[in-house]
Parts: C-alpha cells; sequence; structure tokens
C-alpha cells in the first residue's frame, strides 16, 4: 500500500480504534501520505478524533508547500530537524523540504543546523541561507512563491548581553519528546516496556532543565508546559506489557507523529488547534451525545452538520477576501535568529 501511495499528493488519514488497531501499518500509511494516524481508544473519543481531523482538512490555506534552502559559499546546511521529507543536492547547493498542507492558523516552525567555516576577521552581517517557499493558494486559487534571506553577524567575541532564543529553546524541546517518545516505542516494541517508560521520563527531565522548561530562574513556556503534561500522561501506557500492547503503544505513535508536525491528536491537550478544529469537535460532540435515532435513518455521525462561518470561509464557501497590502503568506513574518551564541565558530542553529 504505502508503495503504491509514495509519490502521489493523496493524502490518507488513518485512525485506530481500541486495542486491536495494527498501529504500525496505520501510522506508516499516513506517513508516506503525508497525513496523520489518530489513536481512537474509545467510543467516547470517535467525535474527538473525527472533528479534529475533518476541522483541519476544511481549513486549509496552503498546499503542496515546498521550502528551499539555497547555501552560499560560507555556510552548508548540515541538518533539518524533525521528520518532514528532504532532499539535499550538493551540486546545487539546495535543500528541499517539503511541508505538505498548512491549516488555518498553523505555524511551522523549522530547526536547522547550519556549518559556517571559520573567518579570519569579524563580520558584521552576512547572507548564509536564501529560503524560498512555493505553494497553492487555495483561498486565492494562485501558486505562490515567497523568499527571505537569513543574516548572520559573526563578531570576534560573544556579546556579553546576547542571551538564549527562548522560542528556539522551545522547538528543541518540542523535537525532544518527540523524538523520545519515537524512542521509546522503538524499545517498547523490542520487549523492553520499562525502558521506553524511562527514555519518556529522561527527556521530561531533560526539557524541565532548559530556559522554555523553567531553569535559570524563567517561567515555563504554556507549550512546554502543554507538551510536558502530554508527555507525562503516556507513560502510564508503559506500566506494564499489557498497558503498552493494548494501548500505549499506540498513543505513543500518534502523539509522536502529531507533535513532530506540530498538530493536535486524541492524546494532546489541544495546543495546535486551530479554531476549525475546535469548532468542528464541539459539533461531532454534540451529534454523537443526541438520541439516538433508529439506526436506518442514521447515515453518519457528522451527517448534516453545518459549517460554521469561519470554516465555510476558510473552505471556499463564500468569496475569498479581497487582497490587501498585509500579507498572509507563510513566510510574511518569517524570524531567523541564532539558537546560541555566534561568533567566528563555524556552526550554529536557527529556526
Amino acid at each position: 500500500i504505502t508503495g503504491a501511495m509514495r509519490g502521489r499528493r493523496t493524502k490518507v488519514f488513518t485512525f485506530g480504534f481500541g486495542s486491536d488497531a495494527e498501529e504500525e501499518m496505520l501510522k506508516t500509511i499516513a506517513e508516506t501520505t503525508q497525513a496523520q494516524y489518530y489513536h481512537v481508544a474509545s467510543d467516547e473519543r470517535i467525535a474527538h478524533a473525527f472533528g479534529n481531523c475533518i476541522g483541519g482538512l476544511v481549513s486549509v490555506v496552503a498546499q503542496n508547500v515546498t521550502l528551499t534552502l539555497t547555501h552560499g559559499a560560507h555556510a552548508t546546511v548540515a541538518k533539518v530537524h524533525g521528520s518532514y521529507p528532504t532532499t539535499v543536492d550538493p551540486a546545487t547547493h539546495t535543500t528541499v523540504v517539503e511541508l505538505g498542507d498548512l491549516y488555518g492558523e498553523e505555524k511551522k516552525n523549522l530547526l536547522l543546523d547550519l556549518t559556517l567555516p571559520p573567518l579570519e576577521t569579524p563580520v558584521g552581517s552576512e547572507d548564509v541561507v536564501k529560503a524560498s517557499l512555493t505553494y497553492f493558494d487555495a483561498r486565492e486559487y494562485r501558486s505562490v512563491t515567497r523568499t527571505t534571506t537569513l543574516r548572520i553577524a559573526r563578531p570576534a567575541e560573544t556579546p556579553m548581553d546576547q542571551k538564549v532564543n527562548v522560542e528556539i529553546d522551545e522547538q528543541i524541546n518540542r523535537l525532544r519528546l518527540a523524538d523520545a517518545m519515537q524512542e521509546a516505542t522503538r524499545v517498547g516494541d523490542a520487549g523492553d516496556v520499562a525502558q521506553g517508560q524511562k527514555v519518556v521520563r529522561d527527556a521530561v527531565a531533560a526539557v524541565l532543565l532548559t530556559p522554555s522548561g523553567g531553569a535559570d530562574g524563567l517561567p515555563l513556556t504554556p507549550l512546554i508546559a502543554a507538551l510536558v503534561k502530554d508527555a507525562r500522561a503516556l507513560e502510564k501506557g508503559f506500566e506494564s506489557t499489557a498497558a503498552y500492547r493494548a494501548m500505549g503503544a499506540k498513543a505513543t505513535k500518534s502523539a509522536s507523529q502529531a507533535l513532530h508536525a506540530e498538530r493536535s491528536n486524541t492524546e494532546s491537550g489541544g495546543v495546535y488547534q486551530n479554531e476549525a478544529q475546535v469548532q468542528y469537535r464541539s459539533l461531532a460532540a454534540a451529534a454523537a451525545d443526541e438520541k439516538e435515532e433508529p439506526r436506518n435513518n442514521v447515515a453518519s455521525p457528522l451527517a448534516g452538520l453545518a459549517a460554521p462561518p469561519l470554516v465555510r470561509s476558510m473552505a471556499g464557501g463564500s468569496p475569498p477576501p479581497a487582497a490587501s497590502s498585509t500579507s498572509s503568506s507563510p513566510l510574511a513574518n518569517t524570524k531567523w535568529s541564532a539558537a546560541r551564541p555566534t561568533t567566528l565558530s563555524p556552526s550554529c542553529a536557527a529556526t
């Protein structure tokens, strides 16, 4: 199945119901098509999962989003962190990252490792990477290309007052937790469930020692607080082999995939939900709570639901808004910033 789907633009969202679902197959199909796998632990979570999925799909604002990074002679993109499909072409000095489709209100954070050569003399500011984002605008029905450039200052000495960028620290911690969940299921699938639980706990402990995790007298950021809470909830699925096989593996694999993509799922507290997903989840839950009609009169739990005004606008139910001088493109407000002090040393990271 995955071989047939690879390379196509069709998205296949998968749902695993209960304790006997084959989560590895469902996750692989979803990943291959750049979609999402949802773990549905009980009947009560069905509306949650489908509402979240449908709310995202009807709010798509950009399709087939591709980011092309071109570096010059004085910089190399050493690594793109995360799980997005990435192609590197040394001959043209380009790295192409396929981001898939973007939902309304969605924000993507891409962490890069850059390798910079040592310099003889300080540089006030130099261009190191050009970023070009191409996508199909689903509201204006046209292809769009946006560009921006990463510039880095390389002084002789690190400024004394330079602080850690907390936003980048958050993204490092997000990937730390997502990778830990992935590693926990790897060792859990191999039979060492206790070690899998330890991997998640150790990752949470490491996150809490960072600036965005509340170290150095700084407050715990809302994002990291939510992600830590979600990760701790997953630990229960590693309390025994039976618990892991029944729910732990399924919930953790779904959560890891969603966290890598910065999207909500049935295991998360909703930190990545957009308004359309909130609305559809509420509608689906309300429909599920209604008194059940005779079976032959019920076509679907979501049958007859009217999309909220915001969703109808996003989905094309009303004419797209007139163009304005304020850009709403995914790169409109892009900021490049150093993850740690950048001097004449040969490497740094950016988002």
